[in-house]
């Protein structure tokens, strides 16, 4: 049988097979389910290290504030100064008042220990808790939770147990020999960490000649392993204590008001620390198929574009999507070049129409599929189809070639799993 029939009689064929397995779906209820996680995170492990010396169990004293409200007094100067320069001389920032930064009056009298355990509530509520998490304090150091994997439960009970009353006086934050064991020792960087460090100060140099030097350790830390990653989130807006713990951690200051009462910093905070590494694999859409000749999107194909829509939802917003379309070798390639073109174009602006931004989208027609026997109805069927690559080989950070290729491999084995089968029937 010549190309041609296979292309019109083929069609009869694949019909029946159509209708026999939409007569199952409504028998069993079935729906062909999509989904698609070619993403991990970043790090294999968080841990949170807090401060519970001191100066934590106080507010902000009038001597701390009195430092912030002089600097910010010297930046807004700074900010007149330069409103006034001629149009284009230099930006014009506007400078918020870190006084008010804490917002309602009740809580200026807040402690700074019950501020970062509200900090922590949140961020056991929303952490990636697929790996592995780790509670810890310093000044002293102890240890609350070991790194492992638990849920979200468990780390708020533990969070929500650090006293508040504890001694006051003579209390400083300090790196010791335990604290520079955990952080260091080969053993325990045997896979990656995100350390997130709550502070109000710097670590103190009394006695440092007894104690490890925080700068060294921090150093060591990032050293151990080459996924280490530390970040810094501070109790104080007085400049010179932020610079002097910035340079021993290594680490950008985050303001602790700030990312509990600024969604956007908070989602900043998060995104960076629960970072994603995904590799891009192309997934071919169960059951998104065409018609002969045709780039219309049947009913069925719309209520399985509803499900991956959900799934797309669930990367940043950021993330590029390409559409690609295919046909089977039926007619010449020029015409399939076109046909392909149309089919993604389809695909395209129903996600557009359904909410996702249209600068994510790109849309490209691929022409003759040959991923499936073209002498076959059933093998025809299936390239005329729609595949979606999710993010760009160029952005993946982590791996080997092998691995990434074996991670492809691996998702590709996962979609073919969620994918129904057309069978025709003899």
């Amino acid at each position: 049988m010549n190309r041609h029939k296979l292309c019109v009689t083929g069609m009869l064929l694949l019909t029946g097979a159509l209708m026999t397995l939409r007569a199952a779906e409504a028998v069993s209820g079935a729906r062909p389910q999509w989904s698609l996680e070619n993403c991990r995170p970043a790090t294999d492990a968080f841990e949170v290290i807090l401060d519970v010396s001191g100066s934590m169990m106080k507010p902000r004293d009038e001597r701390e504030k009195a430092r912030e409200d002089a600097s910010a007094a010297s930046q807004a100067a700074a900010a007149s100064a330069t409103a006034a320069a001629p149009d284009g001389a230099r930006e014009v920032y506007q400078t918020p008042d870190p006084s008010g930064a804490s917002g309602a009056a009740d809580k200026d009298d807040e402690k700074k220990i019950t501020e970062a355990k509200r900090f922590l509530v949140k961020l056991a509520a929303e952490a990636d808790l697929s790996i592995g998490s780790g509670f810890y304090t310093a000044g002293p150091f102890t240890i609350q939770l070991p790194t492992e994997v638990r849920d979200a439960e468990a780390l708020t009970e533990k969070i929500e147990a650090i006293p508040e009353n504890l001694e006051t006086r003579g209390r400083m934050t300090w790196m010791g020999e335990r604290a520079r064991k955990h952080l260091t020792d080969p053993e325990q960087n045997a896979a990656s960490r995100a350390v997130i460090l709550v502070t109000d100060g710097a670590f103190t140099k009394w006695r440092q000649d007894e104690r490890q030097d925080p700068a060294e350790v921090f150093a060591g830390f990032r050293a151990a392993h080459p996924g280490n990653s530390v970040y810094l989130v501070t109790a104080t807006r007085d400049p010179e204590t932020l610079q002097e713990v910035e340079t021993v951690t290594g680490a950008k200051a985050r303001d602790l008001t700030d990312l509990l009462e600024n969604p956007e910093s908070w989602n900043a905070f998060m995104r960076e620390v629960f970072a994603s590494d995904c590799t891009p694999v192309v997934i071919e859409i169960p059951g998104i198929v065409f018609d002969f000749d045709k780039d219309t999107l049947t009913a069925e194909s719309r209520e399985i574009l509803a499900g991956v829509l959900v799934t797309l939802g669930t990367f940043p917003a950021d993330t590029a999507i390409e559409i690609r379309g295919w046909t089977d070798w039926c007619g010449s390639d020029e015409y399939n070049a076109g046909l392909s073109q149309r089919r993604a174009d389809r695909v395209r602006n129903w996600f557009i129409e359904n909410g996702i931004e249209s600068s994510r989208l790109t849309a490209t027609g691929h022409g003759k599929s040959f991923t499936y026997d073209n002498s076959t109805s059933h093998g025809r069927h299936r390239n005329r189809k729609v595949e979606l690559v999710i993010g760009g080989i160029e952005s993946v950070p982590w791996g080997t070639e092998a691995e990434k290729q074996a991670e492809r491999e691996r998702m590709k084995a996962r979609a073919a799993e969620a994918s129904i089968e057309i069978v025709p029937e003899e």
